[in-house]
């Protein structure tokens, strides 16, 4: 690490912080921080500033010598922990429906394309392997899910459950809708927005006309996601 936005970037990302975090704490803009990682600002009348904000010494944040702070990069709590297990990538899916045999097989669309780390998982109790991610298409579940947002599916989750879930019809056009259990056994699907009617099924009816693809348990939008990384 040879120049400060060099070592102003390490410092940053070892304290989980993004651009507009380390805005808040510096009260610098977040232009201004931007410009420093990228080389258009030298930094260097911010510097006091910026070490304080990241708990580094000033005299290591403009010319890298000495130690960093009195606690190691690299041996911060939340770096820690959060490298206590590893950080998973799971692919960008695209389901489709066999109509001889009705089973339902997933084509990659993107490799890797969002980054989750297990710790997630564990406090979902869900399995990363049994997980889909997958893009909405629309704009009937808004505010809950905008076009192009990006969801996690669990796909153990097979059967009819209070809350947000993604379908797969015969056609093969997959969608998401709120699922509530009524009183009498039946089922009532509705859209994020309420512009249409919920539509409710008799009990019984729902499990053999819809094919559950799983809960969703996680959405984001990746222009954010892909922010929130920088």
């Amino acid at each position: 690490m040879k120049t400060l936005q060099d070592r102003l970037k390490f410092a940053r990302k070892e304290a989980f912080l993004t651009q507009a975090q380390l805005s808040h704490r510096s009260g610098l803009s977040q232009s201004t921080i931007a410009q420093i990682e990228s080389g258009r600002n030298s930094g260097t009348r911010f510097a006091d500033r910026l070490a304080e904000a990241l708990g580094v010494s000033v005299s290591w944040l403009l010319t890298g010598q000495g130690e960093a702070s009195s606690v190691p990069l690299g041996m911060h709590p939340r770096r820690r922990a959060m490298d206590a297990d590893e950080w998973l990538f799971l692919d960008l899916d695209e389901p489709s429906l066999d109509k001889e045999t009705g089973e339902v097989t997933w084509s990659c669309l993107e490799r890797g394309g969002l980054r989750i780390h297990r710790s997630f998982f564990r406090g979902k109790a869900a399995q990363p392997e049994s997980c889909r991610v997958m893009v909405h298409h629309g704009t009937t579940m808004q505010p809950f899910l905008y076009d192009g947002d990006w969801y996690v599916v669990n796909t153990a989750e097979t059967g009819f459950l209070n809350g947000m879930m993604a379908f797969i019809r015969d056609d093969g056009e997959h969608y998401v809708a709120r699922v509530q259990k009524r009183p009498d056994g039946g089922i009532r699907l509705s859209d994020g927005i309420s512009v249409e009617p919920p539509f409710d099924f008799a009990p019984g009816a729902a499990e053999t006309t819809l094919r559950v693809l799983g809960m969703i348990i996680f959405h984001t939008s990746p222009p954010t996601y892909q922010y929130q990384l920088r």
